[in-house]
């Protein structure tokens, strides 16, 4: 699992995931991979979680059968170098990606958007490639649209009117040319209003 949108999550839980990292490596039976991008600058992206769902985090994270399933792993999914060495010690069979920036109004930074969403996903498809997988689920987005009238069909066309949304679309037909030209199993799945625990009050 790739995604910046976690670091609330990874902060919240900052003071006990070095005691999980060590526990689980050694108790392991099922790989989780944590894979933010953020680590080098992480004080721009937090995001305010609420007393009580911290608590509640904290008494889910502690329990045996969450500790003996959970390996945390940290790569700057920006270095290519780096994610591929990371990926091909791991080798994950299931990779959900869903790292982004651009979904919340303060996420505006255009460079960040391009980052995270263009180069962190084609650094990762192609580490993917390199070692194998059964399944790469990436997500895409209903910006991807642009503006509508009318509900949406997956076979619409895609007209894009920021950033963000650009830079998803690429994220979508990058991952279809791939599953059609090297038959990579590959599938976006365009998700649109997405909210639910531990997210930020506004959302």
């Amino acid at each position: 699992i790739s995604g910046a949108s976690l670091y609330g999550l990874y902060k919240a839980l900052e003071p006990i995931l070095n005691k999980v990292v060590d526990k689980a490596q050694k108790e392991l039976r099922e790989e989780f991979v944590f894979i933010p991008w953020w680590h080098n600058n992480p004080n721009k992206y937090v995001y305010h979680i609420d007393p009580q769902l911290r608590e509640r985090m904290y008494s889910y994270l502690k329990t045996d059968d969450v500790l003996k399933k959970i390996s945390v792993h940290v790569v700057d999914l920006q270095d290519q170098a780096e994610t591929y060495r990371l990926l091909r010690k791991i080798k994950p069979k299931i990779i959900f990606h869903l790292a982004a920036y651009g979904a919340y109004p303060y996420q505006l930074d255009e460079k960040e958007i391009i980052d995270t969403n263009i180069i962190c996903s084609f650094n990762l498809m192609q580490a993917c490639l390199k070692i194998g997988f059964d399944a790469f689920i990436n997500t895409g987005t209903s910006s991807e649209y642009g503006i509508n009238q009318k509900p949406m069909r997956e076979s619409d066309r895609l007209v894009p009117v920021t950033a963000y949304g650009v830079s998803k679309a690429w994220g979508t037909l990058y991952g279809g040319y791939l599953a059609l030209a090297q038959k990579a199993p590959i599938t976006t799945l365009r998700l649109f209003g997405v909210y639910g625990f531990y997210e930020p009050r506004d959302r």
